[in-house]
């Protein structure tokens, strides 16, 4: 941290001299997180002078996804459950990886592990089972039908449903098929 406070301080102090509202905050925050400035100078570009769920929702508004988890890491568990999810998806991770370490410091019990090679190799890092899963209700299956048809409980077919949506960011199952032959993912995996 310390070799980036020696190259983050002096365009830092430039962008005070100049008044750039922007680079002054996100130089800033860098500084903050190596420990070589105490607190943000006030006059900052918006998300960095905001606490950390109007700085996620700032982020998110203006389509900044990596930040927005960034923000999202500072708070609560279910935030930090978020930021996960928004950096696995992104393909982040070293930050990822930075936010299970610091659910796990901060108590969170099953926080999830890495996605297997095979999942992050996968179209929208789905899994094989959620790719089983996609085919079927591509099909119009029901989650008790998918749930008979896979050998699972319902409420398994649901979770799966769920994650499927949540990854391809679909609002609803019609949303997540069209959604899925749009990219190319197979009807049928293989």
């Amino acid at each position: 941290m310390a070799d980036i406070a020696q190259l983050v301080e002096p365009a830092y102090d430039q962008a005070l001299e100049l008044g750039l509202s922007w680079p002054i905050g996100e130089l800033g925050w860098w500084l903050v997180r190596a420990g070589a400035l105490d607190r943000l100078p006030a006059d900052l570009a918006v998300p960095y002078a905001l606490p950390w769920r109007e700085a996620a929702q700032e982020w998110r508004r203006i389509g900044c996804p990596y930040e927005q988890a960034e923000a999202l890491a500072e708070g609560d568990e279910a935030a930090m459950r978020e930021s996960l999810a928004i950096l696995v998806r992104l393909g982040a991770q070293p930050l990822a990886d930075r936010v299970r370490e610091r659910m796990r410091r901060a108590g969170v019990k099953r926080v999830p592990a890495r996605p297997r090679a095979s999942t992050r190799a996968a179209p929208a890092q789905l899994t094989q089972r959620e790719l089983e899963v996609l085919a079927l209700v591509e099909s119009g299956l029901s989650n008790a039908e998918i749930a008979r048809r896979l050998f699972i409980s319902e409420r398994t077919a649901v979770h799966h449903v769920s994650a499927i949506l949540r990854k391809l960011g679909a609002g609803s199952r019609g949303e997540a098929a069209a959604l899925a032959r749009k990219m190319g993912i197979p009807a049928t995996p293989t």
